[in-house]
């Protein structure tokens, strides 16, 4: 009887690709020859479970080798799977019948054999540890690097003003430069910090997905700025200069006389920078009016003094 390969990476006819991708690269791991040195039977199960992934990984073998069992994919009649075949003629033999091993009626195995030969080849890109007797093209999973992806959060000034962060991935401490301007779901490559690849030294990149926590008073709107600030009933009435803390940094404003609560003022520039273009927006500020806690006697007088129409 030929190898049972579902049996070999311990799954099932019903696994699906993921499952079987999982399984095998969870055996690989265990059994690569780099993590066992001088070990032959590490270096055999190896080669087994390679050759079992080969099969199972490929719709088009693992369809032919559900039809037509292990014996064609394994220790079968001609005495030891695919490597004493290669001095066949196996379309000569298999459609005039000879060879008594390879004959089956009007059925032509010249297509099986023909179409896994035509995939591994005999020579260009071999996997060193070989298949089916010693030589196999590496199969796109062969070398195969995760990309992982991490999420980091970050404050709101941090995200408009960037920041260095240090994090951890892969027990390894990572110094991250954040660029300023980055938003919600904005992502940070970085090459080679991802997951790594059980055959060689190779790493995948590393996506850091942004998330930026929201602040009490100022917000963002694409590469503008909108926050509040408080201002006193006499800067209200009589104006005068402020100064505002943003997250781009300390502004000052000017205030005219008679100011209404809600005001909007404009300052050019003072925005988030843009990734893509590099460019500014503009920072919006907002004034609302703060009333004393305690009211004298003397400005009590004064407020009722006023007269003035709001509507």
């Amino acid at each position: 009887m030929g190898k049972d390969y579902y049996k070999i990476l311990g799954v099932d006819k019903n696994s699906t690709p993921d499952d079987i991708k999982k399984a095998y690269r969870k055996l690989a791991r265990k059994y690569h020859p780099d993590v066992n040195q001088n070990n032959k039977v590490a270096e055999e199960k190896f080669k087994e479970i390679s050759e079992a992934y080969e099969v199972l990984s490929n719709p088009e073998k693992k369809n032919e080798y559900d039809q037509f069992g292990a014996y064609n994919f394994g220790q079968g009649s001609a005495g030891g799977g695919f490597r004493d075949f290669s001095g066949f003629d196996f379309k000569r033999y298999a459609k005039t019948g000879q060879q008594g091993g390879f004959q089956s009626g009007n059925f032509d195995f010249s297509d099986i054999f023909e179409n896994v030969f035509n995939k591994t080849g005999r020579g260009g890109d071999f996997y060193s540890y070989g298949n089916f007797g010693g030589n196999f093209r590496k199969s796109d999973e062969s070398d195969s690097v995760e990309e992982v992806e991490k999420e980091i959060e970050i404050d709101f000034k941090e995200a408009v003003s960037g920041v260095e962060k240090y994090i951890i991935v892969n027990n390894e401490t990572l110094k991250v430069k954040i660029p300023e301007g980055v938003d919600n779901g904005s992502k940070i490559r970085l090459a080679g910090k991802g997951g790594s690849s059980p055959f060689s030294n190779k790493r995948g990149n590393l996506i850091l997905k942004i998330k930026v926590k929201d602040d009490p008073v100022c917000s963002r709107r694409g590469r503008d700025l909108y926050l509040k600030t408080p201002i006193t009933l006499k800067e209200a009435f009589l104006g005068g200069e402020i100064e505002v803390l943003s997250p781009t940094g300390k502004i000052k404003l000017k205030i005219p006389q008679n100011t209404s609560g809600g005001k909007r003022f404009r300052v050019k520039g003072k925005g988030v920078k843009d990734m893509k273009s590099k460019l500014y927006g503009d920072l919006y500020i907002e004034v609302y009016i703060v009333l004393p806690d305690a009211i004298s006697a003397d400005f009590k007088k004064c407020i009722e003094s006023l007269d003035y129409k709001v509507r």
